[in-house]
């Protein structure tokens, strides 16, 4: 997943989360580039994201399990503050990671159901 994006860029940003972040196992990690960021949520619960953080009017959003690898492509979404929830049950080991791109780049095919290795 890591290598999937320019790492170089790459900043911790915890003002993608928007609203009140949770603490211990409820605690959201967000990182960014200038077109994409990563969100990892360890327990599935809700959390409102900030797309307005990186570039493009517009940003494909997936899901991913990192158990298993497997992707979901949720959709495109406005540049802006919204609210994601996952299918399952909102428990510790309920671990996801919400990828967004600015919908004018290419780093994940919107048909992938994995990750391609790079490197």
């Amino acid at each position: 997943l890591m290598l999937t994006f320019p790492f170089t860029e790459r900043v911790a940003d915890q003002t993608i989360i928007a609203g009140t972040n949770g603490e211990r196992y409820d605690r959201v990690i967000a990182t960014r580039g200038n077109d994409y960021l990563l969100v990892y949520n360890y327990s599935g619960k809700p959390m409102q994201i900030d797309l307005s953080k990186i570039s493009g009017k517009q940003k494909d959003v997936w899901i991913m399990n990192p158990i298993d690898g497997t992707l979901r492509y949720l959709g495109v979404y406005d540049n802006k503050t919204t609210e994601f929830t996952f299918d399952g049950a909102y428990l510790r080991g309920s671990d996801r990671v919400l990828i967004a791109i600015d919908s004018s780049k290419s780093y994940i095919d919107k048909n992938a159901t994995k990750l391609e290795e790079k490197w």
